[in-house]
């Protein structure tokens, strides 16, 4: 997934580029009571640039500055 960023510290408000993965799934123990398991991760660009040199061929760097955040969720699944 993909997206926009909202950071806002002190007065200062910017919007970010987000890249966003995620995972989970359902284990059942019994027929009634299972486990959900959830795993996130976010990678969100603080700072890019770039520049580019020709002659005779050319020649791009960029460069980035990320920031990655986690999280992770379980819970009990009680079925009736």
């Amino acid at each position: 997934m993909t997206g926009l960023t909202r950071y806002a510290a002190g007065g200062d408000t910017e919007i970010r580029f987000t890249i966003g993965l995620g995972a989970g799934g359902k284990f059942f123990a019994t027929r009634h009571l299972g486990l959900r398991l959830e795993a996130r991760g976010y990678m969100t660009i603080i700072d890019l640039g770039g520049r580019g040199v020709c002659s005779g061929g050319c020649v791009f760097v960029f460069n980035a500055n990320p920031v990655f955040q986690a999280d992770i969720t379980a819970g009990v699944i009680v079925a009736f």
